[in-house]
């Protein structure tokens, strides 16, 4: 994983709420608030040193990444269900629910309950 280094500037994914973030949005802030990617914006556009973040919501691959950038901060768990939202994602601090989300695929409740997590802190 890279953590690329530039200077950081206020992006427009920074204050919508995680729930409402999709595509590479939700990509952007992942990138920016879990795994501390900096940004930079060049006539309008978000720049990460010309790289473009994984697509965590959707590369399990990606994803577990970001499980175990949480895991530096927080404890996880993650359970399977028989249901329409199959995967429950928790993070923990001391004893608290710092972050969770239930959605029908896995790499879309981590990142979710990550960035809950992050904002929680």
């Amino acid at each position: 994983m890279m953590n690329v280094n530039k200077n950081q500037n206020s992006s427009d994914v920074a204050t919508e709420p995680e729930r409402q973030l999709t595509g590479r949005k939700l990509d952007a802030a992942v990138a920016e608030r879990v795994m501390a990617w900096q940004s930079s914006r060049v006539e309008g556009i978000v720049r990460y040193e010309n790289l473009d973040p994984p697509r965590y919501p959707t590369d399990i691959a990606a994803a577990m990444e970001v499980v175990e950038k949480m895991r530096e901060r927080f404890a996880v768990d993650i359970e399977s269900r028989d249901s329409p939202k199959g995967w429950t994602v928790t993070f923990w601090a001391d004893g608290d629910i710092q972050g969770e989300s239930r959605r029908e695929e896995l790499p879309d409740a981590i990142c979710l309950a990550a960035l809950e997590a992050i904002e929680a802190e």
